[in-house]
């Protein structure tokens, strides 16, 4: 079966698109090009899309061939070329944007063009139902938007993997392995399961439904949630909205993590309970993509000799900032290097001499090193640990009288900024007094300047 059509805007050809099903004995073989022109800058660029699977009706398997040509103000191709086999992702992705074209804009194609897949599917429904010789599976109704399950059904089929009702969104992430599969009786959801470490009756259970909440469920989400507590991992997911938690792609997730102990387990359940808190301002996929960080970070710095790094960790802000800090060490570590800011000695005695307003006395500090900055962020629950940069220009200070802490921010001897912990502001009847004698010494270096070091780490110093 062959389609072709053409699209046009004010009388000119802008887009093209050419089907091709062939059924045959053994395999099924469908093919699409997908032809745009558009303009940039008054230049014409052509770019074309070609999509093909050759699925084998003997055993299941798939091959899928993705390719884009792109041709530039040269007219020199630029091509991408991706062949897989049994990548179900891609297989999705052929599916929505190559056979249905699901693109930002619906029905691009008009009603003739669905009538045609509508036609496509049919025939591949019905070619392939032949081959099952299971009753649910023959007799099964699709709709005519299911061609990635019907292949899904098909492949597990084949393979006399069985399925349970989410194997269409867990089947882009994980793949069970023969071991696995045949210790578990051929099932996906327990293999998989098993095969990762986290099998248990209260998974199986739960993640063989249907409902909307499971279906949101990334699996390798999960599966990097529950390493996290070790083999009591149950006890520790009941206590918060672990399927809340998992609903969303955090990057990298292959790699898993074990906290080190029953403390730290603690401190990541706290982290999560926060999560599930509607007034949470961070998206749960950025606090999950920063304890992964975290994980990954702290192992770096372990096998370069840091010791005793601890999840110092009592909000959910702490992540963050906890986070820059050992970035920096990193950082360092990976540099051998420590940037630092030097300041006339004359400037940071007078200062950073103490000030004393009413018996109460303020201590200035300027921060100075990157390492000053990203503890100062930790301890203000604040993005200063991400200025060390604007150092070039501005001079940025603590101050401290008893337990309270302000920071501040100089620039040609004016303070431009003043804020408290948390970026709340400034109690001016505790430090009003104090922030004018320091501006007052801080104007006689309004013309002062200053430069950046970079000092050789020597281990063990």
């Amino acid at each position: 079966m062959h389609y072709y059509q053409e699209k046009y805007k004010k009388n000119e050809l802008v887009s093209t698109c050419d089907l091709d099903l062939n059924i045959h004995s053994n395999t099924i073989e469908f093919r699409s090009v997908y032809y745009m022109i558009y303009s940039r800058n008054t230049i014409p660029f052509g770019v074309t899309f070609i999509y093909e699977i050759v699925l084998n009706k003997k055993n299941g398997d798939f091959n899928i061939t993705y390719q884009i040509i792109n041709k530039n103000s040269d007219n020199t191709p630029k091509n991408k070329l991706t062949k897989r086999k049994n990548n179900f992702k891609l297989l999705k992705t052929l599916v929505d944007e190559g056979f249905y074209f699901d693109g930002s804009t619906k029905r691009y194609w008009g009603k003739k063009y669905e009538k045609t897949i509508i036609i496509y599917f049919n025939q591949i429904k019905d070619d392939l139902q032949k081959y099952f010789t299971d009753v649910y599976f023959s007799n099964k109704l699709y709709d005519f938007k299911e061609l990635f399950n019907l292949i899904v059904d098909f492949h597990l089929y084949k393979k006399n993997i069985k399925a349970h009702d989410n194997v269409y969104e867990m089947i882009g992430e994980v793949y069970p392995q023969k071991k696995w599969l045949k210790i578990n009786d051929n099932k996906f959801l327990p293999a998989i399961l098993d095969e990762y470490g986290i099998k248990s009756k209260y998974l199986i259970k739960i993640l063989s439904s249907s409902t909307n909440d499971v279906k949101l469920i990334n699996i390798r989400t999960l599966i990097f949630i529950c390493k996290l507590f070790g083999e009591n991992y149950v006890d520790y997911i009941k206590q918060f909205n672990w399927k809340e938690c998992s609903s969303t792609f955090i990057n990298s997730p292959k790699k898993t993590f074990i906290c080190k102990n029953d403390v730290e387990k603690k401190v990541i359940l706290r982290i999560f309970k926060d999560m599930n808190k509607s007034k949470l301002t961070v998206p749960i996929i950025t606090i999950l993509t920063y304890i992964h960080q975290l994980f990954n970070i702290r192992e770096f710095l372990e096998k370069n000799g840091f010791q005793n790094l601890k999840l110092d960790i009592k909000k959910i802000d702490d992540v963050e900032y906890l986070l820059d800090y050992w970035i920096l060490l990193k950082k360092q570590a990976t540099s051998g290097v420590v940037e630092k800011y030097l300041f006339p000695s004359d400037f940071l005695c007078e200062i950073e001499t103490p000030i004393i307003v009413d018996n109460k006395i303020f201590f200035p500090k300027i921060l100075s090193s990157n390492e000053d900055f990203c503890i100062e962020g930790r301890i203000m629950k604040n993005c200063m640990g991400r200025q060390f940069n604007h150092g070039v220009i501005q001079i940025f200070m603590s101050m401290t009288c008893e337990k309270k802490r302000i920071n501040l921010q100089y620039q040609r001897g004016c303070l431009n900024v003043a804020f408290g912990k948390a970026n709340s502001p400034v109690p001016d009847e505790i430090f009003g007094k104090a922030i004018e004698i320091l501006s007052s010494r801080m104007i006689k270096y309004k013309s002062m300047k200053w430069k950046k070091e970079q000092r050789k780490i020597i281990r063990n110093e």
